[in-house]
Order: structure tokens, then sequence, then C-alpha cells
């Protein structure tokens, strides 16, 4: 004897519905699978990161570019105790100026957990975060030879009207310095398939060194220096 439809959707959806409970029930918080992650990656940083050579050269590209400390113009910060800094570099004809941001303030953490933060761009609290913003797209690429302190990344960003959403490919590699760690970001080329319902894009470009030191703790509270440097624009104006 077959069931009427209402009867059987009613009880398809209690069905649903009671999974739904259960998997809520049992998940796992996604700040603390986070943490999990990042505290494994602070493990690996105290153990040693040997660099490639190429990765070598990717740092020493990036540090010729953000190096020397003329031509720096304060900005007013949105955020109190954060220093903000640009320089515009000079316009060639028939070339774009590009501008060269930097930043600087302190973080109540150590200089691992900030890197580790950084460098993890796809956890489950920044994944949320992307998605209230309204962002269409965030996702990390795997790559069949995986390189433990290299990870690549696809984002897509909203802009307000009239201005096209903006793609950005970048990769993210981790290193130990002498007094703490950096991230270099790096632009990588492919075709990423989101799927469909994205919309209208332009490929963006965008590279810079984010690094942290540990300093003198006040009392019991961990506290870092953070330093950003990020140099970014658009393959065509919108």
């Amino acid at each position: 004897m077959k069931l009427p439809l209402k009867a059987s959707t009613y009880l398809a959806t209690k069905q649903l519905s009671t999974a739904n409970e259960v998997q809520e029930k049992y998940r796992r918080n996604g700040k603390a699978v986070d943490k999990e992650v990042r505290d494994v990656l602070i493990k690996r940083m105290h153990e040693g990161i040997d660099l490639t050579e190429e990765q070598e050269k990717s740092f020493k590209g990036l540090d010729d570019i953000f190096g020397g400390d003329e031509g720096w113009k304060d900005l007013e910060s949105p955020v109190t105790g954060v220093e903000m800094q640009l320089k515009v570099t000079q316009q060639k004809r028939g070339k774009r100026s590009i501008g060269i941001g930097r930043g600087r303030g302190l973080a109540d953490c150590t200089a691992e957990e900030a890197c580790a933060w950084y460098f993890e761009y796809c956890t489950n609290e920044r994944m949320a975060i992307d998605k209230e913003e309204g962002n269409p797209a965030r996702l990390e690429i795997r790559k069949r030879e995986k390189i433990a302190n290299e990870k690549y990344f696809a984002t897509i960003k909203t802009l307000p009207f009239p201005l096209h959403q903006r793609e950005f490919l970048f990769r993210a590699i981790l290193r130990k310095d002498e007094e703490g760690f950096s991230v270099a970001i790096l632009n990588y080329d492919e075709n990423i398939d989101y799927g469909g319902g994205i919309g209208k894009f332009v490929r963006g470009t965008s590279f810079g060194i984010f690094s942290a030191k540990n300093i003198t703790s006040e009392g019991a509270v961990n506290r870092c220096e953070l330093n950003h440097k990020v140099r970014a624009y658009s393959d065509r104006p919108q």
C-alpha cells in the first residue's frame, strides 16, 4: 500500500530533519578544528623549515621590491595601534602606477600563531567570514607534489558596482626567520573551474610578505610584532 504523497513528503522531511539534528549534535566545532590544524603546523615550524632554491629566490625578489625606506607616506589607519604607509611607484609612459602598502602593529599571540593563522587561508573560521562578506569563492588548490611549507589558493572578491569581481590566484610560502617567521604571497597562473553562477571577473595580481616576531611578554600575555607589505593591481582597469 502506497502512502499518500503528503504523508510521504512529511516522513521524508522528518527523517532528514533528524539526520541534521544528529549532525549538529556531533559536529566538531570549526574553530577547535582550525586550532588543531594550526597547532600541528606550529610544531612543524619549531622543528625547522627548509626552503627550496626557488623559494629562496622568491623571498629575495620580494625583499628587493619592498626594501628601502624612501618614498613612503603615512596613511590614516582605520585601526587603533596599527601604522600604515603607502608608496606609489613612478609611472612610466604607457604603464600603470602601482601602489605598495605596508602596515605595522602588535598582536596578543606568538609569532608562530600569527603566521600559522595567516598561512592557513581556508580555515573554517575564515571561510565563514568570507561567505558573510558575499565573496563567491575561496578554496585551496591541491597539488600533486605537496610541499609542507607551501600552499596554493584561489579566491574571488566582490567589488562595488560598476567594478567586476576580482580573481586572485596565489601561493603561500612559510619561512623561519632569525627573529620569527614570514609568509610570502606570490602569484601563479592557472585556469580554475569554479562551477556555474560565479559571473564575470577580472584576474588580479597580488603579492607581499607577512612577518611576525616575538617581543617581551607583558605579564602572562604573549605578544608579537606584525609587519605586512603588499602590492596589488588588476590586469586591466574597469
